[in-house]
């Protein structure tokens, strides 16, 4: 079903409805994977839609008032592999960064990647965050971490820097629109923007329901086509699309994932024969995954723009 007047991204542009997701389904899960209680993030809304939009090949969720808020990010918190200090997409964006830059890094967490600009680059860097709990401790590690909206923060600081940077954000924000042109309005022109966010045509692209990958975690879905097509639609140039492999802390999530679609289009359906064909054409199989979906292990895109 298309419908003009749904797109977070583009007003008036035509999206497409391509599957309805039970949110008492969502709300089960989540409670038994990580015993956080969502109930209150879909409130008299027996389904939610994912759509995509057709001139960009952005997927979103809808409606739009799932995100997560404070109280739920704290929850995930107890997860030590929520945040991390340091990650891939850290270190590449750290590479693309000079000496004395004025950089700004969007829900920048505890502030890991600031410190390290900072003391090794000796950079002006400032970061925002929503989560308090995490403001208080980066605060208190001296670090210039701001609890402020985004909109907020880009009307004081207009033009005002070298570099905006943002790590696994873009996927939770549900007014993208007005997130990118804020992000953009505070670069200076040639400044860059760097945005990094999960592939969606990685090895995520084979369980639908992934649980972090939904609301009120995700709301967009980002692939190395919608990002692309960015540039077509506001004012930054694609310089460079870099892609991360899979490391050591994937490797748990990407061997069930794989096994868990394995035995379901493989396995389940033919009985014995799915059974003895896993056990003896395993690496066959994943030999044709690997060749059906070539994407299947680059699994964070780094996307480096320039603002024009």
């Amino acid at each position: 079903m298309i419908n003009v007047s749904i797109n977070p991204l583009l007003k008036d542009h035509p999206t497409v409805l391509i599957k309805k997701y039970s949110t008492q389904k969502i709300i089960t899960n989540y409670k038994k994977t990580f015993d956080i209680d969502v109930k209150r993030f879909f409130e008299k809304l027996p389904t939610i839609e994912l759509r995509e939009c057709i001139s960009t090949g952005y997927k979103f969720y809808y409606p739009f008032g799932l995100a997560g808020d404070g109280k739920f990010y704290s929850s995930l918190q107890k997860w030590d592999w929520y945040y991390m200090p340091w990650k891939w997409e850290h270190q590449k964006a750290f590479e693309m960064i000079e000496p004395h830059m004025k950089v700004l890094e969007i829900g920048c967490a505890e502030g890991s990647f600031l410190k390290k600009l900072i003391e090794k680059l000796n950079v002006n860097a400032i970061g925002l965050e929503f989560n308090e709990d995490v403001v208080e401790q980066a605060k208190l590690n001296g670090l210039p971490v701001y609890n402020e909206s985004l909109e907020d923060f880009a009307v004081r600081q207009e033009g005002n820097f070298d570099a905006v940077c943002s790590f696994q954000v873009l996927e939770h924000i549900a007014n993208v629109k007005s997130f990118l042109e804020n992000n953009i309005k505070c670069l200076k022109k040639g400044g860059k923007l760097i945005i990094g966010v999960p592939n969606n045509k990685s090895f995520l692209r084979l369980d639908e329901w992934t649980l972090l990958n939904m609301p009120p975690h995700h709301m967009g879905l980002w692939t190395e086509k919608s990002l692309k097509n960015l540039e077509n639609h506001f004012p930054i140039k694609l310089k460079a699309i870099t892609f991360e492999p899979p490391q050591d802390y994937h490797s748990n999530f990407f061997a069930s994932t794989i096994n868990q679609y394995i035995n379901k289009q493989y396995v389940r359906p033919y009985g014995l024969v799915g059974k003895f064909a896993n056990k003896f054409f395993k690496k066959a199989i994943l030999m044709y995954l690997n060749i059906k979906y070539p994407s299947l292990k680059n699994v964070t895109i780094l996307a480096e723009f320039v603002r024009l």
